[in-house]
């Protein structure tokens, strides 16, 4: 085998909508060295036997998604790791870039560009939220691929933590080594049908998870109210053309912030 092994590295939960398709895109990777490490958290819709047949590894683990996540790169057994939720696809040359990418020297993490798909206003809302980010948005952001050694050297997951995991993970990533890169392949993040109090529900789900304490240490530039953040800024004229959406996003990521955080907490919305 000549070149890095790529492991991708899921855990989830009561997957069954996107089981299939998210095997079949880590499978359809255009670089030849690929495993899935999938690390299911007791799943009771059928989703656990398709992961099962599907997968290099599979574990069953919980209580969360951070535990299993760090489960899942100890059991890896590649030298690169890119790290997902099940409703998350790759496009087929995520894998070959994101080599590429870290085998530059000095190179210790690598932005991939999420490309929403959402239904129904708010869903709309969020997508039109996202599309700020393609060009991209480090206030924004979590690097998903990582040498897997250095990610162990820190600790992995914070494992108090669920929803701010990702963030917290690239922070330190970025504060112990440096020098993140960015993919042009994108993967698809397929959000479904959102309504806003399922959304807003799902956020405070996580705000008792660790995105409350997060948010009180989390770098300054995590802090950036959505319309100050660089890449919307940069494109402002997307909010005039867009005014019902744009109301919408911003109504949404006030909420979002309020639910998550608390009285008392600075807000990211």
């Amino acid at each position: 085998m000549t070149g890095p092994c790529v492991s991708v590295c899921l855990g989830v939960k009561n997957g069954i909508a996107s089981a299939a398709r998210f095997i079949a895109a880590v499978r359809a990777q255009t670089y030849p060295h690929v495993e899935l490490i999938v690390a299911d958290n007791f799943s009771t819709d059928g989703s656990a036997e398709i992961f099962r047949n599907g997968a290099d590894v599979f574990l069953q683990i919980g209580p969360e998604r951070s535990a299993q996540r760090n489960a899942a790169m100890q059991r890896a057994s590649g030298d690169i790791v890119i790290i997902l939720d099940g409703d998350q696809y790759l496009s087929p040359g995520v894998a070959a870039e994101c080599v590429a990418l870290l085998s530059h020297p000095g190179t210790h993490g690598v932005y991939i560009p999420e490309e929403t798909i959402a239904h129904g206003f708010w869903g709309a809302c969020k997508k039109f939220e996202r599309d700020f980010y393609l060009i991209g948005d480090a206030s924004a952001e979590a690097a998903r691929a990582y040498w897997r050694r250095e990610v162990l050297a820190i600790g992995g997951f914070d494992e108090k933590q669920t929803g701010s995991e990702d963030w917290d993970l690239s922070d330190r990533m970025f504060a112990r080594f440096g020098g993140f890169s960015r993919t042009t392949a994108r993967l698809v993040h397929d959000e479904g049908h959102i309504d806003l109090i399922g959304l807003l529900r799902k956020k405070r789900y996580y705000a008792e998870r660790g995105i409350a304490d997060y948010l009180q240490v989390a770098p300054e530039y995590r802090r950036v109210p959505f319309p100050l953040r660089p890449s919307v800024r940069q494109q402002w004229t997307r909010l005039l053309r867009h005014p019902i959406l744009a109301g919408g996003a911003m109504t949404m990521k006030l909420l979002e912030g309020l639910v998550s955080v608390g009285p008392g907490v600075r807000s990211r919305a």
